[in-house]
């Protein structure tokens, strides 16, 4: 009786013990190596989101372009643009985001007249009607005596449709409108950084009885791809077809912080091989993206305009 006790408590007590043995896995490498191919690919997710942060923090700060203030000494244009007379009228359904801009010069019903039209940088970075670039391209315009229009972008899309749509809204707009009572003999279609993307994929403009011309300033090329998503054939095909017909200018700048001068270059030479009676450029030496140098291509802009 007290041995069968006794191995009754052993017996317990050897089953108490089973349970704080270790448990048996029959494969343990596996499951090793796809935990630690689980930490792998969260490290590297995590790598891939922090490289993702950094680049867009650093877009974001070269692309923040605010407007110049008339006392910075490095723009001298700046304090002449402010003392210039603004006329502006306004439409009914953007009556506070164009402003049409009259020629420093007296205009009669029935003159013949030009018109430029010039779409700013990236929206959600800061791009407005009130950078620099525009304001002084728009003083230059109306001192040879163009009609000019600016305007601030109501949105902005992936893809860069809505934008285009736009453009080509206002500029009909405008010429059917306010101007419907001059004799329109040129329209400068132009716009600069992501605006100059804008400007270039307006087409079908037929219904101008007039000469159309191009004018890019600080061209994105190398960052087409994000600011236009999918665009990318769309907006070489527009180019090469509207190269076919139309005159283009493009200005930028041997320091670029988007575009490497070599691939400005390379881009030009070949359209200029393709389209030598229509693509010309100015490369500005020691220029940035932002503009602060456009005033060194005053002369060759003006005589492009007028010719």
């Amino acid at each position: 009786m007290k041995g069968e006790q006794g191995s009754s408590v052993d017996s317990t007590r050897n089953d108490k013990f089973d349970r704080l043995r270790p448990i048996q896995i029959d494969n343990v490498g596996t499951v090793a190596r796809d935990h630690l191919a689980s930490e792998r690919t969260w490290l590297t997710y995590v790598q891939t989101s922090l490289a993702i942060a950094s680049i867009g923090v650093a877009i974001t700060q070269l692309f923040a372009i605010k407007p110049i203030d008339a006392k910075d000494e490095a723009n001298p244009f700046e304090a002449e643009l402010d003392q210039a007379p603004l006329q502006t009228r306004t439409n009914q359904s953007r009556t506070e985001s164009t402003r049409f801009n009259n020629p420093h010069r007296k205009v009669e019903i029935g003159d013949n007249i030009s018109l430029a039209v010039i779409a700013h940088a990236y929206k959600p970075l800061g791009g407005s009607s009130n950078d620099f670039p525009l304001k002084m391209m728009s003083r230059w315009f109306k001192q040879v005596g163009f009609f000019v229009i600016l305007y601030d972008r109501k949105s902005t899309s992936w893809t860069g449709d809505i934008e285009v749509e736009e453009y080509t809204s206002i500029l009909k707009e405008v010429v059917s409108t306010q101007l419907s009572q001059y004799s329109l003999s040129k329209v400068i279609i132009g716009g600069y950084s992501a605006g100059s993307l804008i400007a270039s994929r307006v087409r079908e403009l037929d219904w101008l009885d007039c000469e159309v011309r191009y004018l890019l300033l600080s061209h994105p090329l190398s960052v087409s791809w994000a600011l236009n998503l999918f665009r990318g054939t769309q907006i070489d095909n527009t180019l090469h077809d509207n190269l076919k017909t139309h005159k283009h200018l493009a200005i930028w700048g041997t320091n670029d912080q988007f575009t490497g001068v070599e691939r400005y270059r390379q881009w030009s030479d070949n359209l200029k091989r393709g389209y030598p009676n229509t693509w010309s450029y100015i490369e500005i030496k020691g220029a940035d993206h932002f503009g602060k140098s456009f005033v060194d291509v005053y002369n060759g802009l003006i005589e492009w305009i007028t010719s």
